[in-house]
């Protein structure tokens, strides 16, 4: 239900059907499209606690006053990290939490689970099914939703 899961498989699918691409390119584009659809949501919940709000145009650590239920929330739950629960979350307390974050691993561990996901993806990318002349293009594309500033 995340973003990434319509923002990046459907296109590529879609334009697959428009350009009548074969099941397989379609579910390899599927599976692509997934992955990166992963990994932009990933970065999503960074930047939404970590974001330049000149960048992201909202709040630094708005995730967290919102109490968003992300894989940032779970990974720093599960390291025994308490989330604030007033609805009086100020920017100290949210900055505090983030450093906490920091230092057990987690904004480590999703930066890894993005990367995982563009590796997988960008590996699809070399698939038979995959017109050559569409392999940068895709991997690039990957990078920059991936790795993406705002």
């Amino acid at each position: 239900a995340k973003s990434g899961g319509y923002t990046v498989p459907m296109p590529l699918v879609l334009g697959a059907m428009a350009a009548d691409g074969s099941a397989e390119t379609l579910a390899v584009l599927e599976e692509f499209g997934d992955r990166v659809g992963l990994a932009f949501a990933r970065r999503d919940d960074l930047l939404g606690i970590l974001g330049e709000p000149a960048q992201t145009g909202k709040p630094q650590g708005e995730d967290i006053r919102d109490r968003k239920p992300t894989v940032i929330r779970a990974l720093g739950e599960a390291a025994g990290l308490r989330w604030p629960t007033g609805d009086d979350t100020d920017d100290v307390q949210a900055g505090r939490l983030v450093d906490r974050l920091r230092a057990a691993g987690v904004i480590t561990q999703v930066e890894d689970l993005i990367a995982e996901q563009v590796d997988a993806a960008i590996a699809l990318t070399t698939h038979p099914a995959i017109d050559p002349d569409a392999r940068d293009g895709l991997a690039a594309a990957a990078e920059l939703l991936a790795w993406r500033p705002a």
